[in-house]
């Protein structure tokens, strides 16, 4: 289990970002599109692997 701590930019510059990945996507075959929707620009801070059950031993949620 993956869980990635991000800190997202302001909304008109994740839009700005989308704009030109959409613009980009017309050009060149892309594997993954920043939409805003299904993918959203980020800066990632911190990414953990840690197993799903500790997770739930010290949260006590279930994903």
């Amino acid at each position: 289990m993956l869980i990635d701590i991000v800190l997202p930019p302001p909304k008109n510059l994740s839009d700005k970002i989308g704009k030109l990945a959409a613009t980009i996507g017309k050009k060149y075959r892309l594997k993954k599109v920043v939409d805003g929707k299904n993918l959203l620009p980020h800066c990632t801070l911190l990414l953990l692997a840690i197993k799903a059950e500790r997770y739930r031993q010290n949260c006590g949620r279930s994903f």
